[in-house]
């Protein structure tokens, strides 16, 4: 019951109409399948080595999309400069 209270909250705050739309409660579409960027649960393997993946290409795409400002990349990471410096240094990503 709070989750819904709370989405209606949010949509409430966030639509532009007097009038709550469909759009506005930004619901995912159960009838089509979820897209998982072309990779299957039976290819994940080791979740860790998985996630490290995950991890690595975020890490190196950030700053690209930051015209190579780290900062900003890290903003958008929701990390701290520190953070995104330390990871962009592990092996295999710098």
């Amino acid at each position: 019951m709070r989750e819904l209270e709370n989405m209606l909250e949010r949509a409430h705050s966030l639509c532009e109409n007097a009038l709550i739309l469909a759009s506005d409660l930004r619901l995912c579409d159960t009838s089509k399948p979820a897209e998982n960027d072309g990779t299957m649960r039976a290819d994940i393997g080791n979740l860790e080595d998985h996630l490290e993946e995950i991890e690595r290409r975020l890490i190196v795409q950030a700053p690209e999309e930051a015209r190579r400002n780290r900062t900003a990349a890290a903003q958008r990471l929701g990390l701290t400069f520190r953070s995104i410096r330390y990871r962009l240094k592990k092996p295999g990503i710098d």
